[in-house]
This record gives C-alpha cells, structure tokens and sequence, in this order.
C-alpha cells in the first residue's frame, strides 16, 4: 500500500452488528488512498475478530487492540500515532457516503484548512426514514466554500453541530488536544478546541455521513443521571483548555451555552437538583464562567453581523446567575 494522504479513525466498543456495514462503506470510497484505523477499546464482544478478517483482504484496515480507557483515549491514541496529513472520525455504527473523503480532502487541501465540515444525514433504526440535516446554524450566516481565518469567524463554528460526522481535520492542530479518558461526549472536544487551535476553516454544504441517530446503548440516547459525571468532565476539559488558548468572546459565549444545556440536561434527570453528588461540580463550573462574565458583558464582536450579534447576546442569560448565586449561598 503506498503511503496514506487520510486516516479514519474508527472508535470499536460492542458494535459487532454494526461496524462491518461501516468498514465496508470505508473501503468503498471513490478516494483509495486511505488508512483505516479501527481501535478497540477494550470491546468485549466480537467486534475485533470482524475487523481482524476484514484487514486480512485489505491491508488498509490496521486494527489497535486497547484497555479500555473511553472515547477520548481512543482520540488521543489514534490522533498521537497517525502520520498522515489529515483525518476523519467515524463512529462504527454509522458510515459515509462514497465520495466523502474525496470531497472533503480535496477541498481541505486545495484550501490549505486546518478543519473542514459538512452536512449529514441522520438515519433511524427502522430503516424507514432519513433526514438531511445542515450542520450550521443559519444566524451564524457561515457561507459554504468560504475560507474563514479571523478570530471571530472561526469561533462562530463553535456552535455547528460538534459531532464527528463529515468532518476532516488536519493532524499536526490536533495533536495539541488533551482528551479526558472513561468519559463520552469527548468529540465536543476535539471539535470545540480544535476550532481555537485552527487557523483556516470551511463549510462543506452537502450531507456527506449517515448518522445512526437511534442506536440503543449509544451516548446520545443515554438518559441516566450517570452521565453527568461525564458532562461535566468533558465541559471542564473544554472550558480549561480554550481559556488557555484563546478568550476570544464567542468561544465563550460557545462554552456559556454548553452549561446552560448541561444545567438543563442535570436538571431533567436529577430527583434533586443542587441537593445531590453532582452540585459541588456544577457550582464550580458557573464558578469558572463567572471569571470571564466581564469579558462577555463587555463583548466587541468586531465585524459580525447583526443578527448575529444579537443571537450570541441573546445567549446570555441572566437566570444561570441567579442560580449561580442561589447555589453560592447554599455552599458557603
């Protein structure tokens, strides 16, 4: 096999009715150049031995056997030990249309861009239905093909859809990204903080990945409380690294609104809200953006547009700082 121009990384935990469909889906692809990185995670299921005999008549599937360490152990393994240019995730139970790489990496690399995305399609598991789903907000007024490069415009990426899905990122930016491990939602990670270590990005406006939206078992559909330990890790990882990186104002506003839907998310699934093992953390969060309240009362937004201004200043709601100061009195 010559030398790869993409790798696709492919995250493997208990996914052995699925991940075949998806490999294969890789292998197909109009562009060939391709590796694929399947890392099992410490799967007990039968999901390696699929992968093992795939590789055996396609040598660029490369199978990574791992202990378990969660989603974003899987990113920082593969993202540390890739050599190619750039490279997609693909979640093995969803998989990508034929041309996908080829128009994402031809794009990205006639582009010289550090991330490039695209629409998707959500798909659902009776098979009887499949959404087109734009990826960007329309207030963000993000235009397709446009290389964006300033500050501000970047950041408005932030509030796309953080998923993985038809997405291609350029190695060497994120390579810079720490990923807590044994947590989920770790792509709004390598998202998120990959946009404020990027420099050039663009919006590819056609649905390029199909998205299993239903999968029983998977993060998205998860609903117990125990999943907000893993929120609450994965927006402090987030929130500590952007902050070091750039305090541009709509990545905050952007972090802003991630704890708001944490809170909404903790407040649906908690019997007693603020009264439970999770309230201390939850204090120290609206803690951490009560640091950087200033910098957003006092927001310059540059060259944004209107609407737009107005949306990010809409986002600022004063009721997380009644319940912030609601929570101080209670823990003091």
């Amino acid at each position: 096999m010559n030398k790869a121009d993409v790798t696709i990384i492919v995250p493997i935990y208990n996914v052995e009715k699925y991940v075949e469909k998806c490999i294969r889906s890789l292998l197909s692809q109009t562009f060939k150049n391709i590796q694929i990185l399947a890392v099992d995670d410490g799967s007990p299921d039968n999901s390696k031995d699929i992968i093992r005999k795939l590789s055996k008549k396609d040598d660029r599937v490369k199978l990574v056997v791992k202990e378990n360490g969660g989603y974003g152990s899987v990113l920082q393994y593969a993202i540390k030990n890739i050599q190619t240019e750039y490279f997609i995730v693909c979640d093995p139970d969803d998989w990508l249309k034929k041309d996908a790489v080829e128009k994402l990496y031809n794009f990205s690399r006639s582009n010289k861009l550090d991330i490039c995305i695209a629409d998707r399609y959500d798909v659902f598991s009776n098979g009887q239905e499949t959404v087109a789903v734009k990826v960007v907000p329309e207030w963000t007024q993000i235009m397709p093909k446009k290389v964006y490069s300033k500050r501000n415009e970047i950041s408005l990426f932030s509030f796309c859809s953080g998923s993985p899905h038809a997405k291609i990122f350029k190695t060497n930016i994120m390579k810079k990204i720490n990923f807590p491990k044994k947590i989920s939602f770790t792509d709004f990670i390598l998202y998120v903080v990959g946009l404020a270590h990027a420099k050039r990005v663009a919006y590819l406006n056609e649905p390029l990945a199909y998205y299993l939206k239903d999968r029983a078992g998977n993060s998205m559909t998860n609903t117990s409380i125990e999943k907000m330990n893993d929120y609450l890790l994965m927006w402090n990882s987030a929130f500590n690294q952007i902050n070091s990186i750039d305090q541009n104002e709509i990545f905050l506003f952007r972090l802003y609104n991630q704890l708001q839907l944490t809170l909404v998310e903790y407040k649906k699934l908690s019997r007693t809200p603020f009264h439970d093992e999770y309230t201390v953390q939850i204090y120290h969060m609206i803690s951490k953006m009560q640091t950087v309240k200033t910098k957003l009362k006092s927001v310059r937004l540059g060259n944004i547009n209107f609407l737009t201004r107005l949306v990010l200043l809409g986002l600022m709601n004063p009721s997380l700082y009644k319940i912030f100061a609601k929570l101080y009195v209670r823990l003091k």
